[in-house]
């Protein structure tokens, strides 16, 4: 799994509610972190819980063990280059 192939397999649910994907990180471990944005208002907690769940359908933990979280910028953070 890499950042690529996530983003293709995320992408219907992406595009339907109106979303974009900014960052997708994976750590050498398999933590998976995705940063989504809403270009039009608020990523709402619904938002995430979706591409979560839309995350785990496609991706079985059972064969690739992997940790997710699914994220915002947050309020007065623009971009992906915002790092941590």
């Amino acid at each position: 799994m890499d950042a690529d192939s996530i983003k293709d397999a995320l992408n219907p649910v992406i595009v339907a509610r109106g979303l974009e994907i900014l960052k997708v990180k994976i750590t050498k471990d398999n933590d998976i972190t995705i940063t989504i944005a809403s270009p039009g208002g608020a990523v709402t907690l619904d938002d995430c819980v979706e591409v979560n769940r839309t995350f785990t359908g496609i991706f079985d933990q059972d064969k690739e063990d992997y940790s997710l979280t699914v994220t915002s910028p947050g309020p007065g953070r623009k971009n992906e280059d915002d790092d941590e």
